[in-house]
């Protein structure tokens, strides 16, 4: 069963050594999103915790295209997967990711 604050983040870049700073990007626009969702107050009293977990090729480093974020609570997760999408800002521009609720594929982990 999947854990309902993930969500499943795609349609990214894949290049590999772009993916730290991409990784900041998305944080700061989740943070955005998290900010906006919870009304401008700081989410559970200050803990805005959101983690995010690129996946990459084990045989090339290149990214996957795709991620997982970890969002502070269930109703802020659902709020973004009811919104499909969201915009980050990535090298000057607006890019736009596809989210949907996360699997939650155990494998062990």
């Amino acid at each position: 069963m999947a854990d309902p604050c993930e969500v499943f983040i795609g349609k990214l870049p894949k290049q590999p050594h772009l993916l730290p700073a991409l990784e900041e990007a998305l944080k700061s626009s989740l943070a955005d999103f998290v900010s906006h969702a919870a009304g401008g107050a700081d989410e559970a009293a200050g803990d805005c915790t959101i983690r995010v977990r690129m996946h990459t090729s084990p045989k090339t480093g290149c990214g996957l295209g795709y991620a997982f974020a970890w969002l502070p609570s269930p109703e802020v997760a659902a709020s973004l997967v009811a919104a499909a999408a969201f915009c980050f800002q990535w090298q000057g521009q607006t890019e736009t990711a596809c989210v949907r609720a996360a699997r939650g594929h155990d494998r062990g982990r």
